[in-house]
């Protein structure tokens, strides 16, 4: 009797050392749960704000629009992402976030793929609409960490979007915005 006893705990334990017990989530051989490994980004629901150019008697104007949404990840990516798909006039097609936002000393810097300035149409009313969008979707949604944004095309700086802003250097959105007088 002893030496069956000796035989069922024996070939217990080699079935728990040898990983037979993976399957059960418990650690081989411990008797407890095995930590998991996983990492899962918390999604919970928020909103925010987005801009669509709105037609009014006097020209294009931008308009706010609370989107909600369960997008995990910071609220500037999300933000961003959002605004890039938020309305097809303002957007150069195919616009893609490359990166994720960076924000150092109140300035977001959004690296943008080569789309936004390969399919922008042109005009100034638009790029300051296309601009201004972009910066009021981060600089509304930071809750007051930013001021103002850099773009980047590819990683790079670029000179201008369509001729009529620089973005060599930050800027805010007080500096695109369009006025009715300020038409093509």
């Amino acid at each position: 009797m002893i030496a069956v006893l000796v035989v069922v705990v024996a070939a217990i334990a080699t079935y728990f050392i040898t990983g037979g017990g993976k399957g059960s989530g418990e650690e081989p051989g411990s008797g407890r749960a095995k930590p998991t490994a996983t990492v899962t980004e918390e999604r919970r629901e928020r909103t925010l704000t987005v801009f669509v150019a709105n037609v009014t008697k006097d020209g294009m104007t931008l308009s706010p629009v609370r989107k909600r949404t369960s997008a995990a990840g910071d609220i500037l990516d999300v933000a961003v992402e959002m605004q890039l798909s938020a309305d097809k006039k303002l957007i150069p097609r195919g616009t893609e976030l490359l990166s994720p936002v960076e924000t150092t000393g109140g300035v977001a810097t959004i690296n943008l793929s080569k789309e936004f300035v390969d399919n922008f149409p042109g005009g100034s009313t638009q790029e300051a609409l296309t601009l201004n969008s972009i910066a009021r979707a981060a600089v509304d949604n930071s809750g007051g960490k930013v001021n103002k944004i850099r773009i980047l095309v590819e990683g790079e700086a670029v000179e201008t979007l369509g001729g009529h802003f620089s973005l060599r250097e930050p800027f805010d959105v007080k500096s695109t915005t369009v006025t009715p007088d300020n038409k093509d």
